[in-house]
């Protein structure tokens, strides 16, 4: 699996000049503006799971679980073996009845708040970890190998449009297979929403709902 030293790598490579004046650090930060705008489009999900208990209220959620995009919330008993699980749905502000999650400023809440110790499962598209030069040898981006030049193809374009004497005509080739490749991304992404099971849509008032 490519890591990020070697998209770098090959970025020199074809870019010669770029390494006197862009360090790897400037290029990952362009790689995360490109991250920040395709990972809604990469319709992967994890799933966090952690103790709710009578004693809180509120609980932190990791940084990459964003209130948008959690798919599913759902409550098993003190084992998360036996007892059964309940799905939690966004919390109607209008008409806050039976049991709801809800996302606030000061942390993910359960309503009610629980009686007794449970396992909370949130599924979630994730967001994605800052791609940082320290460690590049070792860091594997979240895109699919297949769309690495998705990264090489956006700091190209910026490096060729910048100084002052910018090449508009590379800078727009790249532009070019950059949007191509966005173009793949967003049909993967509708293929695999279109293979999602039958049943009520997702939404984020009220979650996603199977049945």
């Amino acid at each position: 699996m490519p890591t990020l030293a070697d998209i770098i790598s090959d970025i020199n490579l074809r870019l010669p000049h770029s390494t006197n004046s862009f360090t790897d650090a400037i290029k990952a930060g362009w790689m995360n503006q490109l991250q920040y705008e395709v990972w809604r489009w990469l319709a992967t999900t994890n799933t966090t799971s952690f103790e709710a208990t009578t004693t809180s209220t509120t609980y932190t959620l990791s940084t990459n679980i964003i209130p948008d995009q959690i798919k599913r919330v759902r409550v098993y008993d003190s084992t998360g073996t036996t007892g059964g699980y309940q799905d939690y749905t966004f919390a109607d502000w209008d008409s806050m009845e039976g049991s709801n999650w809800y996302i606030k400023n000061t942390g993910f809440g359960l309503y009610p708040a629980v009686t007794t110790t449970v396992n909370v499962e949130i599924t979630h598209v994730p967001k994605p970890a800052d791609l940082s030069a320290t460690g590049a040898s070792t860091t594997i981006p979240v895109l699919d190998s297949e769309f690495h030049e998705l990264y090489k193809y956006r700091v190209m374009k910026i490096i060729a449009q910048a100084g002052n004497s910018p090449d508009i005509e590379l800078a727009n080739n790249y532009q070019a297979l950059e949007d191509e490749m966005m173009g793949k991304i967003k049909m993967q992404y509708y293929r695999k929403k279109q293979a999602m099971p039958a049943g009520k849509p997702w939404s984020y008032k009220r979650g996603w709902y199977n049945g």
